[in-house]
């Protein structure tokens, strides 16, 4: 990669990513030297990773658009790739160049905070550990990490919104730009807030979605805004008449589901590989997949079907979720994520505000199990590094530079009132609340899209609203479902986690099964080489017609099944965690049919080797046949395609 000095524009470089050729003409990439102690000049360097995707334009504006990943220690230069064909991200490069940055310490950026601590605080979210026996976990990890890090000269104080909203400052500056508009995401926005405070030159517009003010004490507040989330979308459940039916009594049901995990958490054997067998979800683990479910827009629909499978049991379902939550994890820097909450989270999250809030809400801080691990972490600091942030970095952010911010109605981490918390300091702000969005609403809907780009466009006129109130609704909830674990079960059976054997033991028995196929072809070979054709007896042609039989309902099903999958892959993926919409119940009816024609193909096959006149190699085929019948529909009942 090249080093892009200040004052001078990057030069063409490889990018750190695999892609091809045509998405890598759309990227220019390289690497910003910064000190990592602004007060040591000369001291310890890091190389920040940067990549500009080029604007469609060839004239584009100015000012480009910098966008700020959440966490904190999300990577964002990875992502780049996809983002070339992103309906969220191609409009916005119509006009302007788009830079994505990897903060210090994450994705291909220096340093590299110890991966095991990532690793290893996942599993012990997994394992049923008690909130003092993760801590006390994260603490070795810490210790052992922070005697590495510092070993090589690395500044704990360094790793925090300060320092990186001054990393992009001389950023801009580097790449040419005397004006650029900040696009902050989730912890994105706490930058962002911080680079607006710290350094505002350069400052066209500003983007907050999904507000983090350093004015409010998250960490503290969290297990009210989730109770309060959780509360407000069961009540639209229970005043949804058909929701109300199909899952009556829904959050009465959630509390005491709690309590149940709390006494007897739920093993989940046969997770997928890098993840711990048997999974213990207790309420700690049940509460924060729910809030990590409710961060996406197309899972609250399926919340209270989500309540149900883990009242019954699902764990197919729990499984199949469990992994892209996994992964999506450990795409985090958990090290950088610690160093930054410890020096500026922790000081204001501490015992005092837990207390002031259990005094405010008793109600939900005595009912909910999971209190302690609202702040467990944060016990872990002192291990880590003894830096804190001054007071007046808890205080809001003063800023008339023009501010337009998201929240989404059904935010469970940064709930709307955060928006107007944000809001406090910023004379020249504008704050949307999207009806039924979750967490980072901006990209998902037409209308919040137009709203975005138009106020980049024009960040000093009032946004145009009237989209927000004539095409945006609250959550229409999913209720006409057929569950069926077997579903969850494909996806994942060809996911990440799937391995030879297993899709071996679906492919042999179905190039069996297809291999029918071969007597209508032998058939019309002959006619058309106007060979003799060899008469069949009427048992021989019954107990073919039986075989071809099976063979089409395996091809249909497989086929019927394919395009339910895709039709729902196209409404809503996330929907394949359950099942299937009502409307196809009725193909799991041909699993049973099959079963019943393997017997038949079976009973022919006792037969064939009884009286058939077939020659040796036809039985042997038929056989065949026959155990591919047994061997496929054995694995679709297996896998719970019933």
């Amino acid at each position: 990669m090249v080093h892009i000095l200040p004052n001078t524009r990057p030069q063409e470089a490889p990018c750190p990513f695999d892609a091809d050729d045509e998405i890598l003409e759309q990227v220019r990439c390289g690497y910003l030297i910064v000190p990592e102690n602004r007060s040591v000049p000369d001291g310890r360097q890091l190389r920040l990773v940067v990549a500009i995707l080029k604007s469609l334009s060839p004239t584009p504006e100015p000012d480009p658009i910098v966008f700020l990943s959440g966490g904190p220690g999300e990577k964002s230069v990875e992502y780049v790739p996809p983002r070339t064909t992103s309906p969220f991200w191609t409009p916005l490069r119509e006009e302007r160049d788009l830079v994505f940055f990897d903060q210090r310490g994450t994705g291909f950026s220096e340093p590299e905070f110890c991966p095991q601590i990532t690793e290893e605080a996942i599993r012990d979210y997994l394992i049923g550990l008690s909130n003092d026996e993760r801590v006390e976990r994260l603490r070795k990890l810490l210790g052992s990490c922070r005697e590495v890090m510092e070993s090589v000269g690395v500044d704990l104080s360094q790793y925090n919104s300060v320092a990186s909203a001054f990393d992009l400052r001389d950023l801009r500056r580097a790449l040419g730009y005397e004006e650029w508009n900040v696009f902050g995401v989730s912890y994105g926005t706490r930058l962002a807030l911080e680079v607006m405070r710290v350094a505002p030159e350069g400052i066209r517009s500003v983007v907050l979605d999904a507000p983090m003010p350093p004015n409010v004490p998250l960490r503290a507040e969290f297990p009210f805004n989730q109770t309060n989330v959780i509360h407000r979308l069961l009540t639209r459940c229970a005043a949804d008449s058909q929701c109300d039916a199909t899952y009556p009594d829904v959050e009465q049901r959630l509390w005491q589901l709690v309590e149940t995990l709390h006494e007897k958490p739920l093993l989940i054997r046969g997770a997928a590989a890098g993840l711990p067998d048997p999974i213990v979800m207790d309420s700690n683990l049940f509460l924060t997949i729910l809030s990590m479910v409710m961060y996406n827009e197309s899972l609250l629909p399926l919340v209270p079907l989500f309540i149900q499978e883990v009242e019954r049991g699902n764990t197919a379902m729990i499984r199949a979720l469990l992994q892209p939550i996994a992964t999506l994890v450990q795409e985090q820097s958990r090290g950088f994520f610690m160093a930054v909450e410890c020096y500026e989270v922790a000081p204001f999250n501490g015992p005092d505000e837990l207390h002031r809030m259990r005094g405010s809400y008793p109600e939900v801080f005595n009912r909910v199990g999971y209190i302690g691990a609202a702040t467990a972490d944060l016990a872990a600091c002192d291990a880590w590094h003894p830096f804190r942030a001054p007071p007046e970095l808890g205080e809001a952010v003063h800023s008339d530079i023009p501010t337009l911010i998201f929240t989404g109605e059904f935010d469970p981490i940064t709930p709307t009132n955060y928006g107007q918390s944000a809001a406090v300091g910023l004379s020249n702000s504008y704050v949307i609340d999207v009806p039924g969005a979750a967490h980072f609403a901006s990209p998902w809907y037409d209308c919040t899209r137009g709203i975005l780009g138009s106020f980049i466009d024009d960040p000093v006129s009032a946004p145009d609203l009237e989209c927000i109130v004539t095409e945006m609704e609250s959550v229409r909830f999913i209720t006409d479902v057929r569950v069926t674990p077997g579903i969850s079960r494909v996806g994942t059976l060809f996911g990440p986690g799937s391995s030879r054997q297993q899709l071996a033991g679906l492919g042999v028995p179905l190039l069996f099964l297809f291999s029918v196929l071969a007597w209508p072809a032998g058939a019309l070979y002959r006619r058309v080489r106007h060979r003799e054709q060899h008469v069949r007896t009427g048992f021989e042609l019954q107990a073919r017609w039986a075989a071809g039989i099976v063979f089409l309902l395996a091809a249909g099903f497989l086929a019927a099944l394919a395009w339910v999958i895709a039709g729902m892959l196209a409404e809503n993926p996330f929907l394949l965690l359950f099942g299937v919409p009502d409307s196809n119940a009725l193909l799991f009816i041909v699993p049973w049919l099959l079963l019943i024609g393997c017997v038949l193909v079976i009973v022919y096959t006792v037969l064939i080797w009884k009286r058939s006149s077939w020659g040796l190699t036809g039985k042997i085929h038929y056989t065949l046949v026959a155990l591919s019948c047994v061997v496929f529909t054995s694995l679709v009942f297996m896998w719970g395609l019933v």
